[in-house]
């Protein structure tokens, strides 16, 4: 399988962040190295995107870029600032992911035995 192609930061970016972490699209948001490396561990999550700052430590941003391509995540750099703007915790780590919401819909949870 080839790599996938990077990602741009534009203003469609911007705006499936944004949609993502206020819970309009179906998706959310993942932030953070540890609850993104976790993710992308894990077979039942479906990340979509990955954004790194572009002044993360090369280990870190390493670390991630292999995981997120691992899984065939797209994975894309930002200047820090623009993904600070997206992010809800107090100290953005510059890592965030876009993942697929895991819930199911209400009638297949109740057609389940």
């Amino acid at each position: 399988m080839s790599a996938p192609l990077p990602l741009r930061f534009t203003a469609a970016a911007r705006a499936r962040l944004r949609a993502a972490a206020e819970r309009r699209e179906g998706g959310f948001v993942l932030e953070g190295r540890k609850l993104v490396l976790d993710a992308l561990a894990r077979p039942g999550v479906v990340a979509l995107e990955l954004w790194l700052a572009d002044d993360l430590p090369s280990d870190v941003s390493d670390e991630l870029d292999a995981a997120a391509r691992a899984r065939g995540v797209r994975v894309g750099r930002a200047p820090a600032r623009d993904l600070e703007r997206t992010s809800d915790v107090v100290t953005p780590q510059g890592v965030l992911a876009l993942a697929a919401d895991p819930g199911r819909p209400v009638a297949e949870v109740l057609a389940a035995p």
